[in-house]
This record gives structure tokens, C-alpha cells and sequence, in this order.
């Protein structure tokens, strides 16, 4: 982010749009607040970002930071959803990396889709179905590209 105008007075009558923030954009706006040592208040009111973002940011910055280390997100990421059925996420990430260092044949979707509620119903699962939208997630949260 950019260097910012420091500025003692904290009254603006403005109204601001809503916008969203990427992964990148919220860690840069962390360190900025940092390196200003300014307190929320006054950094929200020159940096141009909410009250509610500035503290939501201060309170996940940790892991956001490990995560965007850990190439676990994306830095163009938005939101940093879990899956609500992590062991499936897991077990099939697993089997996915296995079956793509031995080499054993090309996965597609269907096979991928074939895999996870097969390993749902392994995992105790019996209500859960591998959506496309869940698929396509799955492939998000991991980085995973099935283009040869």
C-alpha cells in the first residue's frame, strides 16, 4: 500500500462503498498500519479502510499470514473459507498428490468426484455429495488445475 498523510483529525463526513479486500491487500494494509503507529482509529481515518475491516484484519492477520506463506491461499483470495467436511478435503488432497506422483493415469473431474464420495462414505459421511460447486471449491482451496 501506499505511504499515507498523516492526519490527527478523525471526522469525516463521507460515505464509503463497500469493497473487498484480497489476501495480499489485507497484509499490506497490516503492515502499513504497523509501520504508521497509529492507533486504529486515526489509521482508518487516512488509510481509507473501515473501523470493522480495520480491527477484523488486526484479529486473522496471524493467520492469514501463515497461510498466504504456507501457499495454502491464494494472495488474490478473498475470503479464507474452510471446508465444512475438512477430513474429506484432506483424505482426497492426499490421494490426489499420491496418485499424481505415481503417475497412474490423468485425473479428471469425474474421477476426482468419483474418489471423494467414496471417501466420504469411508469417513462416516453418508449424507454428503460431491457437488460440481464443491469440486471446483476443492480445487480453489488447493491450487489444483486439471488442464494438461
Amino acid at each position: 500500500m501506499a505511504d499515507f498523510p498523516m492526519s490527527t483529525s478523525c471526522t469525516t463526513n463521507r460515505v464509503s462503498k463497500q469493497r473487498s479486500y484480497t489476501a495480499a491487500d489485507k497484509l499490506a494494509i497490516y503492515e502499513d498500519y504497523k509501520k504508521s503507529g497509529l492507533s486504529v482509529r486515526n489509521f482508518v481515518a487516512v488509510a481509507d479502510v473501515s473501523k470493522s475491516v480495520m480491527q477484523r484484519i488486526i484479529k486473522t492477520h496471524k493467520s492469514l499470514k501463515s497461510s498466504l506463506q504456507d501457499q495454502t491461499v491464494s494472495p488474490s483470495r478473498i475470503r479464507l473459507r474452510d471446508s465444512h467436511y475438512t477430513d474429506i478435503d484432506e483424505a482426497l488432497l492426499t490421494w490426489y498428490q499420491n496418485t499424481r506422483s505415481e503417475n497412474l493415469q490423468p485425473l479428471s473431474g469425474s474421477i476426482i468426484r468419483t474418489r471423494a464420495e467414496k471417501l466420504a462414505s469411508d469417513l462416516g459421511h453418508s449424507d454428503w455429495k460431491c457437488s460440481t460447486g464443491w469440486l471446483s471449491r476443492w480445487q480453489a482451496r488447493y491450487q489444483i488445475s486439471l488442464q494438461v
